[in-house]
């Protein structure tokens, strides 16, 4: 599964029957890394309020940026789109990034080369979480998969895949394991109820923690 992010083949995967409860763990452990966090104004609505509810107990920790009316009406390229997503970022106190592959307007977000050029300038780039619905199986992923520390998409957007199901994945071995332990604290202690999650997790040993019934349909 890992293969089809363009992720390497030993890094750590994690199912569920929603994508939005990887969403959200991957923002808890965001938020336990840094103290700000950038993303742009075409994430998924939905997924910004989760951005929002992460940071709850960190004021201020979450800048917006808005780049619909240079990328649209002034036709600013690629790098630099990226330069000037650097500034803000570096100009704000940032330390992690949350941003689509592709935003739902269909705009390829450059997240490889937007990491770079953070990193060229100086900034730090402490934990990054990237939204993948609306590229897993349209565009490669292996440049986000170098530099993403958790990466989540889903099946809703495949032939065919009657049940949906939530894919993450974790391909820096540098930040996977700890993904892990926060995956399992937060099944122990009740913070996430997805079923299929809790189910896979004690499938694999990972986690001890009393399941519940679960459709296994979407594993099919």
């Amino acid at each position: 599964m890992a293969k089809r992010f363009g992720a390497p083949a030993c890094s750590r995967v994690f199912i569920s029957s929603r994508s939005i409860a990887l969403i959200r763990l991957g923002l808890q452990q965001l938020f336990k890394r840094c103290r700000r966090c950038l993303t742009v104004d075409t994430c998924w609505p939905r997924y910004l309020q989760e951005l929002h509810k992460a940071s709850a107990e960190k004021s201020d920790s979450v800048f917006v940026k808005s780049y619909r009316r240079p990328v649209f009406d002034r036709g600013v390229t690629v790098d630099e789109f990226c330069e000037n997503l650097c500034m803000v970022y570096c100009s704000e106190g940032c330390n992690g990034l949350f941003l689509p592959a592709v935003d739902h307007l269909g705009t390829r977000i450059p997240v490889a080369q937007i990491v770079r050029t953070i990193r060229e300038f100086g900034g730090e780039v402490r934990f990054v979480v990237v939204d993948a619905a609306q590229a897993l199986g349209h565009i490669p992923l292996d440049d986000d998969c170098n530099v993403a520390d958790f990466i989540v998409a889903g099946t809703h957007k495949w032939l065919g895949s009657y049940s949906t199901l939530g894919i993450g994945v974790a391909p820096q071995t540098t930040s996977s394991a700890a993904i892990g332990i926060g995956i399992q604290q937060a099944l122990r202690n009740s913070l996430t109820d997805d079923g299929l999650l809790a189910f896979i997790e004690q499938l694999k040993g990972d986690a001890n923690i009393q399941s519940e019934t679960v459709n296994l349909c979407p594993l099919f």
